[in-house]
């Protein structure tokens, strides 16, 4: 029996992609996040309260978003239910917003995780951290 009948494929499909990406984003997020939320609650209380808040929210808005659908099940998300709600132009501004509120930010909030990890694991980055302990991304992406 060869070796090569007895290894996994090398191939990932739908689904192991959208776990992967999943996996990113709240692996990027929620290793930076609670501190910063526990050091601005100050103590125990408010800080779990705070999560509570945010995970009621969000189930919340999960639910809100369930309905929507069912009631316009077409392509689109949040820009459907604008324009049906409000109209083409604040439709047309939410679709530019989320591109530079949103979509960027989080971006950028990828580079910065990537370089902290990378930070990690490569030698010789020690003096290109900024004061937050990052690193600056221009050590890993810019001419040096």
């Amino acid at each position: 029996m060869s070796d090569s009948t007895n290894c996994l494929k090398r191939q990932i499909g739908l689904f192991g992609t959208i776990m992967l990406v999943v996996g990113h984003v709240i692996g990027s997020g929620i290793f930076i996040t609670p501190g910063t939320v526990a050091v601005a609650a100050g103590a125990f209380g408010p800080n779990m309260l705070s999560w509570v808040i945010g995970g009621i929210c969000a189930v919340l808005c999960a639910l809100l978003y369930v309905e929507l659908g069912s009631m316009m099940p077409r392509v689109g998300g949040a820009y459907v239910y604008i324009k049906e709600a409000f109209g083409n132009g604040p439709a047309f501004a939410y679709g530019w917003s989320m591109m530079f509120g949103s979509h960027l930010p989080l971006i950028a909030m990828f580079r910065y995780r990537l370089c902290y990890k990378c930070s990690k694991t490569v030698t010789g980055v020690d003096s290109h951290r900024t004061k937050d302990g990052g690193v600056n991304s221009y050590y890993f992406f810019g001419n040096h």
